[in-house]
């Protein structure tokens, strides 16, 4: 598995050969940040990042490779999800996967706390329209790093325990939660930067 932003392989020859030495059964995870070029390299700081991303995954298609495309949720892109979600439907229904990811509060995000973060219970129907976006559209979809509590349970069933269990921990108010072996609990590194909605459910 490859974390990636995708850009390079907006070199054809590039991706030929990144192709041709990957070892067996790889998965490019590509992050893509919003369906509008403005607001994508806003948020990864680089201009013209957008275009070399989606070109890099229409390459990576063109040798038919696994691609799983990772939206991490922010405060500049949460009131976008269902239009981002269409987005990909529209122009890579080709993907192994698609994945919607809360934020780690943890290295640069610390620094930009202030403009990047959103609590996922604001966001918690916009997210579920993107989900179900996906599904109806037949794309295997899944939420990471969001405790169920947090979502609506319309999409529970999409949630993963995604959290390496090095970073994961479960908060004082879990501790009665009838669901929280399904759940995926908080990031251990996110220190104090939790919702104050997380709560045991019954």
């Amino acid at each position: 598995m490859l974390l990636t932003n995708g850009k390079s392989f907006s070199d054809f020859e590039f991706t030929k050969k990144f192709v041709s030495v990957r070892p067996r059964n790889f998965i490019s995870c590509v992050s893509l940040h919003s369906d509008v070029d403005e607001e994508h390299d806003r948020i990864v700081g680089v201009k013209n990042s957008f275009y070399k991303t989606i070109k890099g995954l229409h390459n990576l298609a063109r040798f038919r490779e696994t691609i799983e495309i990772r939206v991490v949720v922010s405060r500049l892109n949460a009131q976008y999800l269902e239009s981002i979600a269409t987005f990909i439907y529209r122009n890579f229904p080709f993907v192994y996967h698609c994945v919607f990811m809360g934020m780690e509060i943890t290295g640069l995000a610390i620094d930009n706390y202030k403009e990047i973060w959103i609590d996922p219970y604001v966001y918690r129907d916009q997210l579920s329209s993107a989900v179900n976006v996906l599904s109806r559209g037949g794309i295997n979809v899944s939420v990471y790093n969001l405790p169920l509590c947090l979502i609506n349970k319309d999409i529970w069933g999409f949630a993963r325990q995604s959290i390496s269990g090095w970073k994961n921990e479960y908060l004082s108010a879990c501790g009665s939660c009838k669901v929280k072996d399904l759940c995926s609990g908080v990031f251990t590194t996110s220190g104090l930067h939790q919702s104050p909605y997380i709560k045991a459910q019954d």
